[in-house]
């Protein structure tokens, strides 16, 4: 009896997990890479899950526990008929660039159906099991860490087994297989209701105490409008710190694919912890760490970026979540108000993930969102016990370690020659300090550790002055100066990346630098097409500075496609960059997802592709499938060249590209421009890595009498990328 009710509650969070990333890359090709295709998936998701505790809640209360299982299992069945997940014939895309409202519809008839029974499946469950007559009926929370078990799982097999094996048409046909298995098993747990013949108030005598043994100490605790409030704040900041700590890893630390996973599992494995039936880590224990794991957290941001800093801010949260979400299983109520509980704590999920993933762009310049969660939780902890001997030996150890950090900083500070940054290392090292005597009084505690982690925020990772600060849904974009040769240089920074730089010397402002750099590969394609009769048409994908612009021609014109509404500003404000407006290229710029943009255009119109949305190390997968590939041959004038910037430090963009090539029989030279001299350095040019695409060999055969260009690697039993498939794992460069 108490396997069939694990296993199910298992299966419907699997099954939540599965469809998410599955449906989003359903729709990807239709409306491009855009944060806001995401952001709407996931705010559709979330708000579907409240509303499936909600009705789990209130069905309940409404119609008794038995009468609400048979109408459940019904709408489960029901589900069936809007299988297998797909899209509906007659949806076809809007012509805007940001068509919300049609996502939300299209996720609504699609999957909202499915989505939203199997939300409220795992708390319907348990209180199922609670009126079951089992032994452990009296506390039946030990199930969700069933369901978190199930979420973990799901979000691990995604992009590790199902995306690299089969299609989507493959993946819908597969879900709609598990849904079936959890219908059935459904319905076995329901049946366990309706062989019950007396309630569970008049099961035979000693029964009611084994059960009451079974039940939260705080079941007796009144349901007062504090006490939900509380479970509110429990849920919503670790959920925010979630997403904050997320964006903080794959934006300042290393932006490696797939590592937005790493926290979601830990998140998700607090739950697991929290409420199994003998929960593994001491809750006391858990409230004593959480302090100096913090503190620790607040010595990395003095530290340079390493591995090791990421492993610090991981295990924070995780310790983090552990306590937050340690307290609301400790306050869980007895199972007559168990749907309540889990519909509060749903709510609380929602506001934390909407504030961090859609207010916060809006409300702050930086990422504050990431350091008011850790101040928040510190504000939510209870106090600890009385120190121990072995706390104070860890405030020693940190003690010990704060001082070695902050005397290392302070030397290659010195070294940068710039006073200013050693004082904001000592300004940012005294409340540090302050921490380790904090740790037992957690309002102070929190003041103190804002003021490291606020500093860490606003203050930019490249040394020199910050003349622009802006923040959209992309992130973070910083306009830094700097002059390390005697030369200013003005320069774009996201996170950890550059993508563009400038002199600001009157003669050197249309050089291009970086990886567009004249002796580059970029520079040396543009030399072997000088238009000769016509006017020959350019298209780009990515603005950046507006670097490409240097190559300007009287009878060139440029189209550059570019998504962030920021970066277009900044390339056209010649006060931060001024290559479109000194250059004197001919240009236009388009605002959109690039492919879907590029589409509009009329075939033939381009003599030259250039894909530079790759520089970073968030990789639109939709851009190099199949079908964009025949899309970039159809724009393309009959001897056309599409040229893809791979460069990047953790997927092998080439292998990827080598695949599609292959497929489709066209002719690929790359150029790993990868050995700088001093004076290439001294110049501004960086290491860049581009691959040239034709329809024939011939269309390449200057570049083919280059020795520096080579045939691209192949990848040995990899599969080309298409729009219902994608490797992103597969393609990962380990090392």
């Amino acid at each position: 009896m108490l396997a069939i009710y694990r296993i199910t509650v298992f299966l419907s969070a699997a099954l939540l997990f599965m469809i998410q990333p599955m449906f989003a890359r359903l729709v990807l090709p239709l409306l491009g890479g855009a944060p806001v295709v995401w952001n709407t998936c996931l705010a559709f998701f979330q708000t579907a899950l409240l509303a499936g505790y909600a009705y789990a809640h209130l069905s309940t209360a409404w119609l008794g526990v038995r009468r609400q299982a048979a109408v459940h299992c019904l709408l489960l069945l029901a589900g069936l008929a809007v299988l297998p997940v797909g899209l509906p014939e007659g949806w076809v895309a809007p012509a805007e660039s940001q068509p919300v409202v049609w996502l939300l519809g299209l996720l609504a008839v699609s999957v909202g159906l499915p989505f939203f029974l199997i939300s409220s499946t795992a708390p319907l469950v348990q209180k199922w099991f609670a009126e079951a007559g089992h032994r452990s009926s009296g506390d039946p929370y030990f199930l969700y860490a069933a369901s978190n078990l199930g979420s973990l799982l799901g979000l691990a097999s995604y992009p590790l087994v199902i995306e690299p094996n089969f299609r989507l048409g493959q993946q819908s046909w597969l879900w709609t297989a598990g849904y079936l298995l959890l219908v059935l098993l459904a319905a076995g747990c329901a049946s366990f209701l309706f062989r019950r013949s007396t309630p569970v108030a008049a099961v035979p005598a000693g029964r009611p105490a084994e059960l009451a043994r079974e039940r939260p100490s705080s079941a007796g605790l009144p349901m007062t409008a504090r006490r939900r409030l509380r479970w509110l704040a429990l849920a919503a900041v670790p959920s925010g710190w979630l997403l904050g700590v997320t964006t903080y890893l794959t934006t300042d630390i290393a932006g490696v694919p797939l590592l937005w996973t790493i926290p979601l599992a830990a998140y998700l494995a607090s739950f697991i912890l929290v409420f199994a039936r003998r929960p593994p880590l001491p809750h006391p224990w858990m409230v004593r760490l959480l302090g100096p794991m913090l503190m620790l957290v607040a010595v990395s941001v003095l530290m340079s970026v390493a591995w090791p800093v990421l492993l610090v801010h991981v295990a924070a949260f995780f310790v983090g979540a552990i306590v937050c979400h340690g307290e609301l299983a400790r306050d869980r109520p007895d199972t007559s108000h168990l749907t309540e509980f889990y519909l509060w704590m749903s709510t609380g999920g929602v506001i934390g993930g909407v504030f961090t993933a859609l207010l916060a762009p809006k409300l702050f310049p930086w990422t504050l969102e990431y350091p008011l969660a850790m101040v928040l939780a510190c504000l939510l902890c209870p106090v600890p016990a009385n120190e121990s001997a072995a706390t104070r030996w860890i405030k020693l150890a940190a003690l010990l370690v704060v001082t070695l950090v902050v005397a290392l900083s302070s030397a290659s500070i010195l070294e940068t020659e710039r006073p200013v940054h050693l004082a904001a290392a000592v300004v940012a090292a005294l409340p540090v300090l302050c921490l380790l005597y904090l740790m037992n009084r957690p309002k102070w505690f929190a003041v103190a550790l804002a003021v490291p982690l606020v500093l860490d925020v606003i203050t930019a990772p490249f040394t020199g002055d910050v003349l622009f600060t802006g923040r959209s849904y992309f992130g973070v974009h910083r306009v830094m100066a700097s002059a390390p040769s005697g030369e200013t240089w003005h320069s774009l920074v996201h996170g950890t990346t550059i993508h563009g730089r400038q002199s600001r010397h009157p003669e050197r402002r249309c050089e291009p630098l970086t990886y567009y750099h004249r002796t580059g590969p970029l520079g040396q394609v543009f030399e072997m097409l000088q238009p000769a009769g016509d006017v020959q048409r350019v298209a780009v994908v990515g603005l950046g500075t507006g670097s490409i612009a240097c190559y300007g021609h009287a009878k060139r014109e440029f189209t550059f496609y570019e998504i962030d509404p920021i970066i277009k500003r900044l390339a056209e404000t010649p006060e931060y960059f001024s290559f479109l407006s000194d250059c004197g290229a001919r240009y236009r710029v388009v605002l959109g997802d690039g492919r879907l943009k590029i589409s509009e255009a009329p075939d033939g119109s381009y003599g030259l592709i250039v894909l530079d949305a790759f520089s970073s190390d968030a990789i639109p997968v939709h851009l190099l499938t199949r079908e964009a590939l025949a899309m970039y041959l159809a724009k393309l004038s009959s001897e056309g060249i599409v040229l893809v910037h791979t460069s990047n430090r953790h997927v092998d963009l080439e292998g990827v590209l080598s695949t599609l090539v292959r497929e489709a029989g066209l002719a690929a030279l790359v150029r790993r421009d990868l050995f700088l001299t001093d004076e290439e350095s001294n110049d501004g040019k960086t290491t860049s890595v581009y691959v040239a695409i034709a329809r024939h060999r011939s269309d390449l055969a200057k570049l083919a009498d280059d020795p520096r260009w080579e045939s691209t690697h192949h990848r040995p039993g990899a599969r080309p990328w298409t729009d219902d498939f994608s490797d992103l794992v597969g393609a990962l460069d380990w090392w």
